[in-house]
C-alpha cells in the first residue's frame, strides 16, 4: 500500500474515533487528542507491521502469544473497565476505546522493535 495513503486512512480512523468520543462520550480535548493518536499510530503501525506479519499459525510456541496479547487486552477493555465501576456508560467506552487504541499503538512498537533488532542481527551476524 501507499505510505501517503497508508498514514490518510490511518489519521482519517484516528480522527473519525476521535470526533465521536468527543461528540457522544467524552468531552475532554486532551482525552480525545490522545485516543487519536493512538488509533492513528496503532492503525498506520498495524498496516506495516502486523498485516504482513500475521497468518495461520499452528505452532504454539508463536500463536500463544498472540492469543495472549488479545486476551489480556480484552480482559483489561471489558473486565478492567467494568460495569461495577461508579462510572458513567459513555466514559466507561470511551476508556474502553482508549485502552484498544493504546494497545494496538503498543503491539505493533514492540513488533517494530523485536523485527528491527532482528534485521541488525541478521545483517551484523553476515559479516
Amino acid at each position: 500500500m501507499n505510505r501517503l495513503l497508508q498514514w490518510i486512512l490511518s489519521l482519517s480512523l484516528g480522527v473519525s474515533i476521535g470526533i465521536g468520543t468527543y461528540v457522544w462520550l467524552v468531552a475532554d480535548p486532551l482525552f480525545v487528542g490522545v485516543i487519536v493518536l493512538f488509533w492513528t499510530l496503532g492503525t498506520g503501525f498495524s498496516i506495516d507491521y502486523l498485516v504482513p506479519q500475521t497468518g495461520r499459525s499452528d505452532d504454539w510456541e508463536t500463536a500463544r502469544w498472540s492469543g495472549a496479547a488479545g486476551g489480556l487486552m480484552a480482559l483489561a477493555a471489558t473486565l478492567g473497565i467494568s460495569p461495577t465501576l461508579p462510572i458513567s456508560a459513555d466514559l466507561r467506552l470511551a476508556l474502553g476505546l482508549f485502552v484498544v487504541g493504546s494497545w494496538l499503538t503498543a503491539v505493533n512498537v514492540g513488533l517494530a522493535l523485536g523485527l528491527e533488532a532482528g534485521a541488525r542481527e541478521w545483517i551484523g551476524g553476515g559479516r
